[in-house]
């Protein structure tokens, strides 16, 4: 072989393990790439001679029972736990090295322990299940690989869109403006909920599930997105029947076992999403994670479709006029400027159903109404055969496309709708009117304690009443009520105090104050948008004495409706009494006194009826009672049925027993001082009783529960029995 033919003389990096020529060498050994490799051979070499991998841990083993074994050694830096297996580092190599002489025993299990050992691309541990303590020293330094591949979230700043809006300009012009700050665009969000659906699909399709739809809603459909929005969805699962034993159509184990399954389909993609976090407890059970393509959160659930129906809903309406739709995006910025959204405030569709409300109200110069109401649109559906119904509700509608042409007037313009809005708002009789977007109306709180009386409107409601008769509407303790479009039975905005209520009424009032002047001020008008989003200018947040702090003051007046079980009896008042502190006594174990009318603290008891602002009149027959007690027997009361091996319906005796069960059982937990008044008030063929002085605190919402959905089934039940053994 000739010379021209061998190949040059090459010299091996034993770190690296490659090949270079000899020129290169010393370039290759004082790189980057170099470095990082003997960093990461040197904390390789490190974890192996220190640490220490244990498999067979008993489950209710934590660190500190670790440490208490293994620490006889020597130091140890760190403890990580993982369901059944642990890995202990120590600070030396001598103290692993001795660990490793000895035979280990915790919990009366012996420990398989072994060196630890890594490999190249290690297969990574959840880190979700991990228990344990660390006592490495924490630097800032960055990590090497940073797997957040995803396209970075664009931030929503205020400060900076406020700036831009600040140039004088028509209400059109600035209108546009913001919605290029804000909004995120039909064709992103697409692209978000096609690359997000479709990697859900991927790990939801499969053998396991005979079934896989998925619904996206919200925002991101109905072009109220913004750009820093949020991404929900619905995923309709049913099991494979050849691959699972089914307890039965829609059953709960049914539906919890699709939640544990697709929960660990998540957790099986690291790469695809992070940030799980799987909420089984929630009235609607759901997973929260990230999607790490497009980093945006997403929030799916398995149980509800009614979102979905809502959103194409609102999406309707808002494609009627474009101004519409411009309204719907200026509230809810305004809003959350504002700072009126958020979890424990106004949902974005609570505030969306405000605005649609406001929509259904206009009229046209003859009356009538601009835009159909949500009845109407469901009316209008085809025939019945093709209606949907989500959990007893309907939700198909007609969604044949209207163009609505508004009128040629100064009130119809956008500054003319946002006074609109705001004086909408702020004249609303919230304590006394329910809202609803079904009929396009306002409905008296009071008709809802006779559902007969309702309008055609909540035939579902009245229907779905009748299968749950103890289902409770109207809340008293919810200072305003808009129902939901289809799902009558739930209140948008139960979770707003009345603090947060007034606040926003407040607003509303001074934004329509200079709305109307921005309609007469030329010169107002071409910074409106700004003026209106300038949270310097915004009227100081109400502070409601006794409201500020709701979880530490009391509920009241608080009331109760009861159908009047002693109809011709010679005095039903005082025989209604004597069985409500005969339940009060003997099921929930409270001390009770009972001051009748004609008794001499009748005017004390008038005087206290006139500081609740009680509305019924004074000549009606009331009694009042109040109720002592310091045991906790209404938390529970099911477990404590099934072990007494108590069979449904209950009988009143069968309650005294899980009373007397749960007294015996009752620990320092349990001892909780409950006192409260409750004052009965005779009405034509109902009984109204009042509350007051009621705890509002977590543990005494069970109570309150208890009472409205038990209290009215055990008056019948003891009345009933009662009668029975007098005939005996």
């Amino acid at each position: 072989m000739s010379t021209s033919d061998q190949r040059p003389p090459f010299t091996f990096c034993e770190v690296c393990k490659i090949d270079m020529l000899p020129e290169n060498y010393g370039a290759h050994v004082n790189g980057k790439k170099h470095k990082l490799q003997e960093e990461r051979l040197g904390t390789k070499k490190h974890i192996e001679e220190t640490g220490l991998y244990i498999r067979g841990v008993p489950p209710n083993v934590d660190a500190a029972e670790m440490s208490k074994a293994f620490g006889k050694y020597g130091y140890i830096a760190k403890i990580e736990i993982y369901g059944r297996t642990a890995f202990v580092h120590y600070v030396d190599k001598s103290s692993c090295d001795e660990a490793l002489k000895h035979q280990h025993v915790v919990c009366n299990t012996t420990l398989y322990v072994d060196r630890r050992k890594l490999i190249d691309r290690p297969n990574p541990v959840r880190v979700q299940n991990k228990r344990g303590f660390d006592n490495t020293p924490k630097t800032s330094k960055t990590p090497i690989n940073d797997k957040s591949k995803g396209q970075k979230k664009p931030a929503l700043i205020t400060k900076e869109i406020l700036d831009k809006l600040a140039r004088p300009a028509p209400i059109s012009e600035q209108m546009t403006k913001l919605k290029e700050l804000i909004l995120a665009g039909p064709e992103l969000c697409n692209d978000i909920c096609n690359k997000i659906c479709s990697d859900v699909m991927l790990i939801m399709n499969t053998a396991t599930f005979s079934t896989c739809e998925l619904l996206a809603f919200g925002s991101m459909t109905t072009g109220l997105a913004f750009k820093d929005s949020d991404l929900d969805v619905y995923a309709h699962l049913e099991l494979n029947p050849q691959t699972h034993l089914l307890k039965g159509p829609g059953g709960k184990q049914d539906q919890k076992k699709i939640f544990n399954i697709a929960k660990g389909s998540f957790y099986r993609r690291p790469q695809v999403f992070k940030d799980i976090v799987p909420i089984q407890g929630a009235k609607i059970p759901l997973i929260k994670f990230v999607h790490i393509n497009t980093n945006v959160a997403c929030d799916v659930n398995f149980r509800d479709a009614i979102g979905y129906y809502n959103s194409n809903l609102l999406r309707h309406y808002l494609d009627m006029n474009e101004r519409f739709f411009n309204l719907m995006v200026f509230l809810k910025f305004w809003a959350r400027v504002h700072d009126f959204i958020s979890s424990s405030k106004l949902s974005s569709f609570a505030l969306c159903m405000l605005g649609l409300n406001f929509i259904l109200s206009l009229k046209n110069e003859v009356g009538d109404r601009i835009i159909p109401t949500v009845d109407d649109l469901l009316n209008q559906s085809q025939s019945s055969d093709s209606d949907i119904y989500v959990n007893e509700w309907k939700c198909s509608f007609d969604n044949t496309p209207i163009k609505v042409t508004l009128p040629d007037s100064p009130n119809y313009s956008l500054v003319g709708l946002l006074k609109g809005f705001f004086e909408h708002i702020a004249t609303l009789p919230f304590q006394t009117d329910v809202l609803s977007v079904s009929t396009g109306g306002l409905i008296p709180r009071e008709l809802f304690n006779s559902p007969d009386e309702l309008p055609n409107a909540y035939i579902c409601y009245k229907n779905f009443i009748l299968k749950h008769p103890g289902e409770v509407l109207v809340k008293p303790e919810h200072y305003a009520v808009i129902h939901d479009p289809f799902r009558l039975n739930h209140n948008l905005l139960g979770r707003v105090n009345l603090q947060t209520m007034q606040s926003f009424v407040n607003a509303c009032k001074k934004a329509a104050e200079d709305c109307a002047v921005a309609m007469n001020n030329k010169e107002m008008e071409s910074t409106l948008l700004h003026h209106l989003l300038d949270a310097r200018k915004r009227p100081p947040q109400v502070e409601v004495q006794g409201t500020s702090q709701i979880k530490d003051h009391n509920i009241g007046p608080t009331s109760l409706i009861l159908d009047n079980p002693f109809i011709g009896n010679e005095n039903p008042l005082l025989d209604l009494a004597d069985i409500i502190c005969m339940i009060f006594e003997k099921i929930l174990l409270l001390n009770v006194t009972k001051l009748e009318e004609d008794k001499t603290e009748t005017s004390c008891k008038v005087s206290r009826a006139d500081d609740m602002k009680d509305v019924h009149e004074n000549s009606q027959p009331r009694i009042l009672v109040t109720c002592e007690g310091k045991i906790d027997v209404w938390n529970g009361r099911k477990k404590a049925k099934n072990l007494l091996k108590l069979i449904n319906p209950l009988t009143f005796e069968d309650e005294v027993k899980v009373s007397e069960y749960l007294k015996q059982h009752a620990g320092k937990d349990t001892n909780v001082p409950l006192s409260f008044q409750c004052e009965l008030l005779c009405k034509v063929k109902q009984y109204n009783l009042l509350f007051d002085n009621f705890p509002s605190k977590r543990n005494f919402k069970v109570f309150w529960m208890i009472i409205q959905q038990q209290l009215p089934k055990w008056v019948t039940g003891l009345k009933d029995a009662l009668k029975k053994s007098s005939e005996i």
